[in-house]
């Protein structure tokens, strides 16, 4: 069932791991706005391989109970389907940073692919340091992409500064 008052996850996990495994240089990501045309309730593996030009589709489900999460993600081959990975876990809802380090390792783990010194440190880099800032800026980027909305983006991604005042993406959006 969706679950309005946890939407903004939805998109916002979907972007944080694309962004932070857009650093290595061994893979390409496609954009969570391109994959969100595919998002059917049976994706049709074929179809995504064949237009996204990709070889491995993530996919998850998030499923709240009171203040905890749990989100269960896989990657599977196209076109055959193949499951090449899974895992299900369990975080409080003020563990968001925790459920995506912890996803995004696992990811980079299951696809045995070696990190420069560089991607380490990319992979750490605009890390927010407050769980509670980091919540103001997922729920600002999902409210930034409707108009009406704009404002109350606004002024959740000032939220997030005002909480670390060092989060580099929540300014690059106050910018925009």
């Amino acid at each position: 069932r969706p679950d309005e008052e946890f939407a903004f996850l939805t998109f916002g996990l979907a972007d944080a791991l694309t962004n932070s495994l857009s650093s290595l240089e061994s893979i390409v990501m496609r954009s969570p706005l391109a994959a969100a045309r595919f998002a059917t309730s049976v994706p049709d593996l074929n179809a995504i391989g064949r237009e996204a030009d990709v070889d491995l589709v993530l996919s998850g489900t998030m499923l709240r109970a009171g203040d905890r999460l749990r989100v269960s993600a896989e990657l599977v081959e196209t076109p055959s389907g193949t499951l090449r990975w899974s895992h299900s876990c369990q975080v409080q809802v003020g563990d968001i940073l925790q459920l995506e380090d912890d996803l995004s390792r696992r990811i980079i783990e299951s696809l045995s692919l070696p990190l420069s010194g560089r991607e380490r440190s990319a992979r750490t880099h605009d890390v927010p340091r407050s769980a509670r800032a980091y919540e103001f800026y997922l729920r600002g980027n999902q409210l930034s992409r409707e108009l009406a909305t704009v404002q109350v983006a606004r002024d959740l991604y000032l939220q997030c500064v005002q909480e670390d005042p060092h989060f580099a993406p929540a300014w690059g959006q106050l910018g925009r």
